[in-house]
C-alpha cells in the first residue's frame, strides 16, 4: 500500500478558491493521504488575488484545532512563493523566519509577464517562449532558497494550446542542466497531478522529464495535487504513484520544519 502525501494544496487564504481547510482535510482523508502540507500563495504584487492574505499564526491555530478531528492525517504548513528576483532578500528572510515545514518556489512570472497570460506567448515561437520560461526556472533553482520548484514545466499549460503537445526534446539541454542543479543542491522534485486536469493532460513535470531526472541520479520526489477545491485533492495519486514506482523511484520525500526525510513509496 502506498504512503500517500500531498505537499501542495490551497484554501480560502490563497484568494483564488473557495475551499475551506475543513473541506481540504476531509477530501484528503477520504483519499488516504497520510501527510498534507497546506501551501498558500504568497507574492509582493499589490492588487493580486493573494496579496496580503497570508497569516501563519491564523493558519497554525486552525491547523491545531483541526488536527484533533483528523488524527490519521499529519497536517503541515508551507508556502508557495512566487519567484520574483527583485524581492529575493525578503523571500529568503521569510524562509528563515517563518516556522514553515516546506517552502515552494513558483515561476508564475517570467520577466514581468504571467506565464499563463496571452502576452507571454504573443508573437513568439515555441522555442522563444519555452526557453525563456526554463531560464527563469533555472534562475529560481540557483537561488538556493526553496525546497522545490512547483509545476516544473508549467509553461506547457497554455503553451500546449498554442503549439501542440509538449515535447521535451528541443529543450533537453536546459532541462537537464536544471535537473543536475537540483540534484547537486539536494532539492526535491514536485510531481504534480494538476496537469492531468489541465490542457496538457499529463503531470508536471512530464514523465519524460521525470525519467531523465531519475537517469541523472535524481531520487527525491514528493507528490502534489495543487488542489483548489475538494474534488482536486489527490484525485490521481494511485496512478501517479504507480508510475513513479515503475520509473524506479524508491521513496517519497517528506518534510517537517524544512528538514527532509524519505519514506518508502510503498509505505512506512
Amino acid at each position: 500500500m502506498y504512503y500517500y502525501v500531498d505537499y501542495h494544496c490551497h484554501t480560502l487564504m490563497s484568494g483564488d478558491n473557495s475551499q475551506t481547510m475543513e473541506e481540504l482535510l476531509g477530501s484528503a482523508a477520504d483519499r488516504g493521504v497520510r501527510e498534507l502540507c497546506i501551501t498558500e500563495h504568497f507574492n509582493f504584487m499589490p492588487g493580486t488575488y493573494c496579496f496580503g492574505r497570508f497569516s501563519f499564526c491564523e493558519h497554525d491555530k486552525k491547523r491545531k484545532e483541526l488536527a484533533r478531528l483528523w488524527p490519521g492525517t499529519k497536517i503541515l504548513l508551507g508556502l508557495e512563493m512566487d519567484y520574483m528576483p527583485e524581492f529575493m532578500p525578503i523571500i529568503r528572510q521569510l524562509g528563515r523566519d517563518l516556522p514553515l515545514d516546506y517552502y515552494i518556489g513558483s515561476c508564475h512570472m517570467s520577466n514581468g509577464r504571467h506565464v499563463f497570460g496571452d502576452d507571454f506567448f504573443e508573437g513568439r515561437s515555441m522555442e522563444e517562449a519555452y526557453r525563456e520560461y526554463f531560464l527563469t526556472v533555472s534562475a529560481c533553482v540557483r537561488q538556493r532558497a526553496f525546497d522545490t520548484v512547483a509545476h516544473f514545466d508549467w509553461v506547457k499549460r497554455k503553451g500546449c494550446e498554442l503549439y501542440g503537445p509538449f515535447d521535451m526534446a528541443p529543450f533537453r539541454d536546459i532541462i537537464a542542466e536544471i535537473l543536475r542543479d537540483m540534484i547537486d543542491l539536494d532539492m526535491t522534485m514536485e510531481v504534480s497531478e494538476a496537469g492531468l486536469r489541465h490542457p496538457p493532460a499529463e503531470t508536471y513535470p512530464s514523465f519524460d522529464i521525470l525519467r531523465l531526472y531519475r537517469d541523472l541520479g535524481g531520487e527525491n520526489v514528493t507528490y502534489a495535487s495543487d488542489s483548489h477545491n475538494p474534488k482536486q485533492t489527490s484525485a490521481h495519486n494511485g496512478e501517479v504513484y504507480g508510475a513513479l514506482e515503475q520509473m524506479g523511484f524508491r521513496w517519497i520525500t517528506v518534510f517537517e520544519k524544512r528538514e527532509k526525510k524519505h519514506i518508502p513509496i510503498s509505505g512506512a
